[in-house]
Order: structure tokens, then C-alpha cells, then sequence
């Protein structure tokens, strides 16, 4: 969903998918994820980055990532960046909400549901034109801050315009024959990530009882996680998931590494 907004090239080295993007509109930064040839990975990039004059930056490295490379890499810079952290919830606890911490969510959930008994669940493909309207009215009143809250409204009409290239699994609420929220995700592992999750604000406890539906359609003992993902430094949705009660904040780091000494 990012490709455009990061200008994102991507190369396959020894089965790791590599991806070159532009960080922050302005440095060229690499991302793939740890496995046993990361060290080998991180050679040949020294090579291209050495070869292109241009400094070997990782970006989006996660924690453990982080520790290896600093113990086998020259490290001239580590950044924590805060507003891309993941954030982790277990997704019986969304699938619950048990305990006194989410006594507001249950609240938001009866006073939802008293106002929309009729309201339906329905997982599975949803209709284009369904979809783009319940969008166009979802983003009516929006007032778009940034260049990535506009991307992310672009990617979100692209998801439902090619549900067939994205694969994701997807839920819709409606009440009365009209659609008023959509989350849709897909499963990695033992997580399901969370990429989309839109409703009418109108609808007063509407955003609770979404989530714990998209929760809902998960086995807990064989998807153990659920990543609603960063809150790209917003302060409202940083509160927001905040509220939820995640058991870990995924933490990003940004590292530049030495390449002048090629091994």
C-alpha cells in the first residue's frame, strides 16, 4: 500500500525480498526482515552503497534486528523512531474486553448497540461500488493534514477497487442496508495485521465493536496477536490505540552503517 509514497524498488537476494525505498521523501533506506543471511545481505548492500556513494541506511529495523547488527556492524547512527512503532494487542483481549481497563470499550459497545440493534456483521468480499460510496462519505468531512493521510485515503480506494490484489480478509458492518464500517487485514504467523479499519463517526461506540468483530473472526490459540499497526506520529490515534491496552509496542529504529571498510 506504501509502494508509491516510499518510491519503492524492491530486489530477491538468496530468497530475502530487499526493498530500496525513500525515507522521509529524501534518503535512500533499505528494509528487509532478519533472517540467517542478514549478514550476508547487509555485504552486498555495503557493495552497492559503496559503489552508488551514497550512506548504508536500514530503516524500520525492529529491536532484536537492531542488537545483532550492532554487534556485528559499525553503527555511525541509531535512531528511534517513535511514530512508526507497531502497536500489539492479544487478540483474545479485543475478542473480550474483560477487565476494569476496558470498561470503557464494553461501555462504548452497549451504548452502540442500543442504538443500532439491527446492525450485521458480514465477513468476506465486499461489492466496489459499496465500498467506494460507504469511502466518499466516510472521508466527506475529513480534513487531510499530511501527504501520508492522503496517500493513505488513495491506497484505501485502491484496496477495495483490487480486493483481488490485495487478498486481504475483510468485514463489513451494516445497519439497515447501508454500510457504516469495513476493517480488513491479513494473517502472517501468529499475527493478523490490521490494515484498514473505517466507520461512521455518526455512530456513537461504533469504532469498539468493529475491532472486536475483526477480532472476532480469528482462532486466539493459532492467531495469538493482532497488529493494529503505527499511529505515524497522530497524536488522536496514538491515544486512541493507546486505549485499547496493547502488551507491547513494536519498536523501529533507524540505523546508518559504515560501509568505508568492505569485509
Amino acid at each position: 500500500m506504501w509502494r508509491d509514497y516510499f518510491h519503492m524498488e524492491y530486489a530477491v537476494l538468496d530468497g530475502t525480498l530487499i526493498f530500496k525505498l525513500m525515507y522521509f521523501g529524501k534518503i535512500t533506506a533499505f528494509s528487509f526482515q532478519m533472517n540467517d543471511n542478514y549478514s550476508d545481505i547487509i555485504q552486498h548492500l555495503k557493495r552497492w552503497c559503496h559503489d552508488h556513494e551514497t550512506p548504508l541506511v536500514l530503516c524500520l529495523v525492529e529491536q532484536a534486528f537492531l542488537e545483532e547488527i550492532q554487534q556485528e556492524e559499525h553503527c555511525l547512527h541509531v535512531r528511534e523512531e517513535s511514530d512508526w512503532f507497531d502497536y500489539l494487542y492479544n487478540t483474545s483481549d479485543l475478542q473480550n474486553y474483560t477487565g476494569k481497563h476496558y470498561a470503557t470499550q464494553r461501555n462504548h459497545i452497549h451504548a452502540f448497540l442500543r442504538d443500532v440493534p439491527d446492525v450485521e456483521v458480514a465477513e468476506g468480499r465486499i461489492d466496489e461500488a459499496e465500498a467506494i460510496a460507504f469511502l466518499d462519505e466516510f472521508y466527506a468531512n475529513k480534513q487531510i493534514a499530511d501527504d501520508i493521510e492522503l496517500e493513505e485515503k488513495n491506497k484505501t480506494y485502491e484496496v477495495f477497487r483490487r480486493q483481488d490484489l490485495y487478498d486481504f480478509k475483510t468485514i463489513a458492518l451494516r445497519s439497515r442496508g447501508k454500510m457504516i464500517g469495513l476493517a480488513a487485514g491479513e494473517v502472517i504467523d501468529d499475527t493478523v495485521f490490521e490494515h484498514i479499519e473505517k466507520a461512521l463517526d455518526s455512530y456513537n461506540g461504533i469504532y469498539p465493536y468493529l475491532s472486536q468483530s475483526f477480532a472476532k473472526l480469528w482462532d486466539p490459540e493459532v492467531v495469538k496477536y493482532t497488529n493494529k499497526e503505527e499511529d505515524c506520529g497522530d497524536m488522536g490515534l496514538r491515544y486512541s490505540k493507546e486505549k485499547y491496552r496493547p502488551v507491547t509496542k513494536l519498536s523501529k529504529y533507524t540505523v546508518e552503517i559504515c560501509h568505508s571498510s568492505l569485509d
